[in-house]
């Protein structure tokens, strides 16, 4: 029978304003294939919001802060294939936030391997300086002096 096998990461820094992407792994470890629809539901924290997911064979969808991705692929022993995950990051992750997937499929023997969390650290945005206005005047103009005596 199927063994799913989930691996949850994140590629590079996740700042505040900006997209982030979160790579999902799924893996057959056990003896058999799958004989149905394989599906991975990654509950996204707050302060995140799905933007897309991708990969090959697979159809995602989200509602609300649930994120469903189903292919109908067979997965013989061994094989593997991969989801990534696009997210808004917004101020409301700051600083912290740890995302949860889990996998399922009919027949699966072992599922203390099928979720797995990450957590990620929130970048607030680079300050950039901000041009000072300098006060503007006549140049070259001599200041008035008195000579008392």
């Amino acid at each position: 029978p199927p063994d799913l096998w989930l691996q949850l990461g994140h590629v590079g820094a996740m700042t505040i304003g900006e997209n982030g992407l979160y790579t999902i792994d799924v893996s057959n470890v056990g003896g058999g294939p799958t004989t149905g629809v394989v599906t991975v539901v990654d509950t996204l924290p707050d302060g995140l919001t799905f933007v897309s997911g991708s990969g090959s064979g697979w159809t995602c969808s989200a509602v609300g802060q649930t994120v469903t991705c189903t292919t109908d692929t067979v997965f013989t022993p061994g094989f593997e294939s991969s989801i990534e995950l696009t997210v808004a990051v917004g101020e409301g992750a700051y600083p912290t936030v740890t995302n949860v997937a889990v996998v399922s499929t009919a027949g699966d023997v072992a599922s203390a391997n099928n979720p797995d969390s990450d957590p990620t650290t929130i970048r607030r945005p680079a300050q950039t300086a901000t041009p000072t206005a300098t006060p503007t005047g006549p140049a070259g103009t001599p200041t008035p002096s008195a000579t008392v005596g």
